[in-house]
């Protein structure tokens, strides 16, 4: 994947192992905010992080700001079971809290489903139980914004 911008500041790559404990970090500030992530800071462990980046059939992306640091990060897993391997599952996206709302999320939503439009063979199907409700809370952002834009109804 080519690395892309998502401000002329943020770069979009894919996730090394270099980056596990800036990931772990990541994944622990945001699951401390309410609704933050489905695991709680304590769940998140540098084994779990390991696994999800480096792991058999693993796809990762982190977003990483003009500070070096990594903003936002989105992982799933290719099932491993031939009959499902068009799967992507497991998906998780974290952005830091403070970054939240500057549409990280969603280029990196992208990002992961740009490159499973190229793996061979090719990933037709995405798991998103976190995606459902990712944009369900976008899309109340935004109606919200927009109806206090637009004055009283």
């Amino acid at each position: 994947l080519p690395e892309d911008s998502v401000t002329p500041a943020l770069t979009l790559r894919a996730a090394t192992p270099d980056d596990i404990d800036a990931v772990v970090a990541l994944h622990r500030a945001a699951a401390a905010k309410p609704d933050g992530l489905a695991r709680r800071p304590d769940e998140i462990t540098r084994g779990y992080v390991e696994h999800a980046v480096t792991g058999a059939g693993a796809v990762s992306f982190v977003a990483v700001g003009p500070d070096r640091a990594i903003w936002g990060e989105i992982h799933g897993r290719r099932e491993s079971v031939a009959l499902f391997s068009h799967v992507l599952s497991s998906l998780t996206v974290a952005v830091h809290p403070e970054r939240q709302g500057l549409g990280i999320g969603s280029s990196l939503f992208e990002a992961l489903i740009a490159h499973a439009r190229s793996m061979d063979p090719p990933i037709l199907r995405i798991e998103l139980a976190a995606l459902l409700r990712f944009f369900l809370l976008a899309s109340l952002r935004v109606g919200l914004l927009l109806r206090a834009s637009s004055g009283p109804a």
